[in-house]
């Protein structure tokens, strides 16, 4: 069976055409994975920047502050015991007898 002209003439065409939806089928592909590479990125970014919730456990919960169930300062125990001492000192201060006047702070002088 032999090649006849018409039929190289109809096979060029129809490779000419299969070749344009190839190349259309590989630039469409790789412009989806394009957009679906920068959502990514933009997703990746905006979970780096949201603020992320924990949730608390009662395992959890009792490894912070387990021995006062107080969370850690950063203080020693000794040195709160100072600032306990020092604040009963303070308060001892503020309950000395004061003549206070009533009127005093309530009015303002407006005049220029």
């Amino acid at each position: 069976m032999a090649i006849h002209p018409i039929d190289l003439q109809t096979m060029f065409t129809q490779i000419d055409k299969v070749g344009k939806n190839q190349l259309q089928q590989d630039q469409q592909l790789q412009l989806q994975q394009g957009i679906a590479a920068q959502q990514f990125a933009k997703d990746v970014a905006q979970q780096k920047a949201a603020v992320q919730n924990t949730t608390v456990t009662a395992e959890n919960q009792s490894k912070v502050g387990a021995d006062d169930s107080v969370p850690f300062t950063g203080e020693n125990p000794e040195e709160k015991k100072e600032k306990k001492d020092e604040d009963s000192q303070d308060d001892s201060d503020d309950s000395l007898p004061f003549a206070k006047d009533p009127k005093l702070g309530n009015r303002l002088d407006v005049s220029l």
